[in-house]
């Protein structure tokens, strides 16, 4: 679906952090904010938003990506000490 020129898409990865949590989903979905921006969140099996769990935004107008700080723990991404996601 096109929406202001930009490509909307869900996207569900599967990625366990331990075995005990290998039957964890994590639904991301990427979203158009008030400002246009492009942001990558975390969502729940109905496409209702999780707490803190935005992980990426794009801006619309020098498409730089960039990590936002404060994700939920409980997703279970590598985080760094601002609680952004790691990128290896």
């Amino acid at each position: 679906m096109l929406k202001g020129g930009i490509i909307q898409m869900k996207l569900e990865i599967y990625k366990p952090k331990e075995d005990k949590d290998k039957d964890k989903v994590v639904r991301l979905e990427l979203r158009e904010n008030h400002y246009g921006d492009i942001i990558l969140q975390c969502v729940d099996e109905d496409g209702g938003r999780i707490f803190s769990g935005n992980l990426l935004s794009i801006d619309k107008d020098t498409l730089k990506i960039t990590r936002l700080h404060s994700v939920n723990q409980d997703l279970g991404f590598d985080l760094d000490k601002e609680g952004r996601v790691k990128i290896v």
